[in-house]
């Protein structure tokens, strides 16, 4: 999927978002979340990992949106993160 975000041009899928999580760990949950491989993962950081950029360049709400579209769950709310969870690889 194409996509500008803080004035940048991206082309990503959902494969190449989980290889960019590989061997991360899951921050602590504010309020937004996306559920990649049975993980839930703070919508910002994803989005940080997956394009580099800054987290403070983009808002949750362009987070949620580009996630929702590579065909990612979306939620909010506190959710508990298993302490051995980690992402699949492709």
């Amino acid at each position: 999927m194409e996509f500008t975000l803080a004035s940048r041009s991206f082309d990503l899928t959902a494969d190449l978002v989980r290889r960019e999580l590989t061997d991360r760990v899951p921050e602590s949950i504010q309020e937004y979340w996306v559920e990649i491989d049975g993980v839930r993962w703070p919508v910002k950081q994803v989005v940080a990992l997956a394009t580099g950029l800054d987290r403070r360049a983009f808002q949750s709400q362009n987070s949620r949106r580009l996630l929702e579209r590579l065909g990612f769950s979306v939620g909010q709310g506190g959710s508990v993160i298993s302490a051995n969870a980690r992402s699949s690889k492709p």
